[in-house]
């Protein structure tokens, strides 16, 4: 579990392990785009982004929010 910022403000906890998106469902589909550094094309930083609008093949590997995954809402591993 790794918390990461979004692009509208707020922290998302994702899994550490990527998924294929069928087994995953659609609410807790997440991508991490890089943060290129100004005058750079070395990135920075990531921000996660919800995925919407065009769903993934079901193949396709996305990052599930933590909850998806995780079984009691205590746990953090």
């Amino acid at each position: 579990m790794r918390p990461y910022p979004t692009n509208y403000d707020r922290w998302v906890r994702l899994a550490a392990k990527e998924l294929p998106a069928k087994d995953v469902p659609a609410r807790y589909r997440w991508r991490l785009l890089p943060l290129p550094a100004r005058y750079s094309a070395v990135p920075t930083g990531f921000v996660a982004v919800r995925i919407g609008g065009t769903e993934p093949l079901p193949g396709e590997m996305v990052l599930p929010a933590h909850a998806a995954v995780c079984l009691g809402p205590d746990a953090s591993s």
